[in-house]
């Protein structure tokens, strides 16, 4: 089943910050997953098979908590908030800083 999800960030540049500014990165979480991600503003909206959209938003998740501790997120920290979608690792980017 095909399902939608808005995600609501405090302002575009937060949004930016949590994939580097890079749309390069959006595009891996994109064929990684087996999803659509379209972003606007502050909010950012996943399209796809409901566990795909879960894993997502897992990854966006664990971006925010890293970036609220400190951390600036680039390519290195994406790619590892994703292999941690990916591969089921019970250490994700959030446990990690």
């Amino acid at each position: 089943m095909t399902e939608s999800r808005t995600l609501q960030f405090d302002s575009a540049r937060s949004l930016q910050s949590l994939y580097a500014s890079d749309l390069k990165l959006l595009k891996t979480l994109e064929d990684s997953l087996g999803v659509r991600v379209t972003t606007r503003e502050g909010w950012v909206k996943i399209d796809g098979a409901a566990e795909q959209v879960d894993r997502a938003q897992r990854v966006f998740d664990q971006l925010e908590v890293a970036r609220q501790k400190g951390v600036t997120i680039g390519k290195h920290e994406f790619s590892y908030a994703l292999d941690s979608v990916t591969e089921a690792r019970a250490e994700n980017l959030s446990d990690a800083v």
